[in-house]
């Protein structure tokens, strides 16, 4: 891992007590941001903890909506907390991470959007309060809830919530993954998606 300014995407506000940081493709702007991308992809081994994807949606990276979603400053600290970083496969590609509950006193759910390749996708710990067919906001309404919330302003609430698809039946490769699953080969992790199951082919 390192950090430095000499042609560094991240060097515009480039922050020595805080620096960018490369963990092979991946870039992180900050320390910082680096920590809370390790504790959300590393903190759902806990013991009891059960966290699972539940919903995604394929906006499609040209969709003005989406950008603004992913490269906006200007999520409230109420509504979530942004952590971005980015792929370099040549042609780097901008990832974001929201946390939407979780981390405020006595919140028992934790919830999270990953935004990156075009899709949007919801992660929670939240128990399902129903069965399907019941739809998602029923089964899942604290997360649902929050990202709802979270994704009005940017005009996704609709695209993402009402006309996504649910994803809570197992651990499975949303279809947007697939091509990601298989130039990684059997047997590595996606990066920051511990629900994946290396098992699916």
């Amino acid at each position: 891992m390192n950090g430095g300014t000499g042609g560094h995407p991240y060097a515009e506000g480039y922050k020595r007590a805080d620096p960018a940081i490369r963990q092979g493709e991946w870039l992180n702007r900050s320390f910082s941001a680096f920590l809370l991308d390790r504790v959300l992809l590393w903190w759902s081994d806990g013991e009891g903890v059960e966290q699972k994807m539940v919903l995604w949606a394929d906006i499609g990276r040209g969709d003005a909506r989406y950008g603004r979603l992913l490269r906006t400053d200007n999520i409230p600290e109420d509504q979530g907390i942004a952590v971005d970083y980015r792929y370099d496969r040549g042609n780097i590609e901008d990832h974001r991470d929201v946390i939407l509950i979780g981390f405020r006193l006595n919140e028992t759910v934790a919830a999270h959007l990953r935004v990156g390749d075009g899709l949007v996708e919801l992660y929670t710990t939240e128990p399902s309060a129903a069965d399907r067919p019941h739809p998602l906001a029923d089964r899942y309404s604290v997360s649902v809830g929050a990202a709802r919330r979270l994704l009005w302003p940017f005009g996704l609430e609709s695209a993402v919530i009402d006309r996504g698809e649910c994803w809570d039946e197992g651990c499975r490769l949303a279809p947007g993954m697939v091509g990601a699953f298989n130039e990684l080969g059997q047997g590595q992790w996606l990066h920051g998606c511990p629900c994946v199951c290396l098992c699916v082919r």
